[in-house]
């Protein structure tokens, strides 16, 4: 029998002929990226027994086996080693095909209406639209100027009043539902026609808002996660979140406010961009580590050029040079002089290296996640240290948009401070997680990630070509007990997207 996968289709049964290469790439990859079968199926957020049928099936369809399954562990076969590049890549085209269609179908379509539109009428018209899955972008304007807009392409629609007896009702996008619900195809033409190859989309009906949320938390934790998300438009200061006043450890993005602070001194005449500073490496060991932190020597690196290491890959020793200079209650307590009062700093960035994941063997790295998964105590408390709000660095994800704002907009953080933060986010070169459902070439991201044992993070601002600009912060935790999930990346992007639209159409 077919099993079902996460998007709701099958994969069918090798032995009737065919099979769901994506879905069984995907577990390929899991499996093969995380060394077993059990890891890899918790990865994906499926059953073991789901996950080893569509390995069965890939491998039939391919010719040969990919896992040699004697031992303990799942090993790939030569056959295998070859294989995997091509299905990571076939994975990898398959997401981003995904992303796209997303951003296809919630495209809007913009209307040009009658200028005497109520607000309530139009607001209906949004609501079914959306009902639909069609989005609607409203511009008023007077009988001539609606057809003008309509011949320059300025809109894709033009809703125009015309005797009955000449009307036809013309489409060649998405249907649009009369008030009794029907399907429109032609015939009888209501009082105001859409003209040729146009359909709908645009406004937000607020009462939607609610739904969304309560939608999008439930696919959390359908996904494994819970998290504190929030969108706001920089310009209105509407916004929309979840659970948005839940603290989290912040991970790396407390490297933000850290590099706000030194540029502030640096201003000051306190420190100066140009000193020379002794990086003395070793003392974090974490796999992956980036910058400074793989170097096997000293160094003596200029602190401007710290700054740029810490922000824009992550550097951890970097990060802990600039908290020599500054240290965290120094700068909590210039985050407050700001204004900005629910970010913490308690401890330094290599705090964050010394986690129960480093004391285990790389292939038993999933046991440090069920530990952090397993460990938390009432009031967000937890026996790892890193993970316990009220002594790890912290805050919530309203709490991190009130600094975004702040260094986008006029606020109490001196315009060439702000600045040169926002130079450094949009130099970021870790840009897996949220950036490629923010950046495009109408669009530019800016951002910071942060990640420690079952916690993935990122903050950042999208700015569009029209001059619009959100500020997305999106802090989670994993229920799954796997050091890599792809599809916990994906569901976080998609979340921060979808409430990111619904705010801006």
């Amino acid at each position: 029998m077919p099993s079902k996968t996460r998007s709701g289709g099958s994969i069918p049964d090798p032995h009737n002929g065919g099979v769901d290469l994506v879905s069984g790439c995907r577990a390929f990859v899991a499996v093969g990226e995380s060394g077993g079968f059990p890891r890899g199926a918790a990865a994906l957020g499926i059953p073991q027994p789901v996950a080893s049928r569509r390995i069965a099936a890939l491998e039939e369809h391919l010719g040969d086996r990919l896992f040699d399954r004697s031992a303990r562990r799942a090993h790939l076969t030569p056959f295998g080693r070859d294989m995997l590049p091509w299905a990571q890549r076939l994975v990898h085209l398959a997401d981003a095909m995904e992303r796209d269609a997303d951003r296809a179908r919630l495209r809007p379509v913009s209307v040009a209406v009658p200028d005497l539109c109520r607000s309530r009428d139009l607001a209906e018209l949004d609501r079914e639209a959306r009902a639909q899955e069609l989005f609607l972008e409203f511009r008023p304007a007077p009988p001539g100027r609606r057809s003008e807009l309509l011949r320059a392409a300025d809109v894709r629609a033009a809703l125009v009043a015309v005797p009955a007896d000449e009307a036809t009702w013309t489409e060649s996008g998405p249907r649009i539902r009369d008030q009794r619900g029907r399907r429109r195809r032609g015939g009888a033409a209501p009082r105001h026609a859409v003209e040729p190859d146009r359909a709908v989309c645009g406004g937000r009906a607020d009462v939607n808002t609610a739904r969304l949320v309560a939608d999008l938390a439930t696919e959390l934790d359908e996904g494994g996660l819970r998290g504190s998300f929030l969108v706001r438009d920089l310009h209105t200061g509407r916004e929309v979140g979840i659970e948005p006043d839940l603290a989290f450890p912040l991970a790396s993005l407390i490297k933000v406010p850290l590099a706000a602070v030194t540029l502030d001194r640096i201003r000051r005449g306190e420190l100066s961009g140009d000193d020379v500073l002794e990086v003395r490496p070793g003392r974090d060991s974490t796999p992956g580590g980036t910058g400074t932190t793989r170097f096997r020597h000293p160094a003596w690196v200029a602190l401007d050029d710290l700054l740029s290491l810490a922000l824009t890959i992550s550097d951890n020793l970097a990060a802990d040079t600039l908290f020599g200079l500054t240290p965290p209650a120094e700068v909590t307590r210039a985050l407050r002089d700001w204004g900005l009062r629910g970010i913490t700093a308690r401890h330094l960035v290599d705090d964050l290296a010394r986690t129960p994941e480093e004391r285990f063997e790389p292939d038993r790295a999933h046991l440090a996640h069920s530990l952090a998964i397993g460990a938390a105590t009432a009031g967000r408390g937890h026996h790892i240290p890193q993970l316990d709000v009220t002594r790890a660095n912290s805050g919530s994800a309203r709490a991190f948009a009130d600094l975004l704002q702040a260094l986008w907009t006029a606020s109490a953080i001196p315009d060439e401070v702000a600045g040169r933060v926002r130079e450094l986010m949009a130099a970021n070169l870790i840009r897996h997680r949220l950036a490629p459902d923010f950046t495009s070439d109408a669009a530019s991201w800016a951002s910071k990630t942060g990640t420690v044992l079952n916690l993935r993070h990122e903050a950042g601002v999208v700015e569009h070509a029209d001059g619009r600009a959100f500020a997305v912060v999106a802090l989670t935790e994993s229920h799954i007990p796997a050091v890599r999930q792809p599809e916990a990346e994906t569901l976080m992007a998609r979340v921060a997207r979808l409430q990111h639209d619904h705010l801006r159409w």
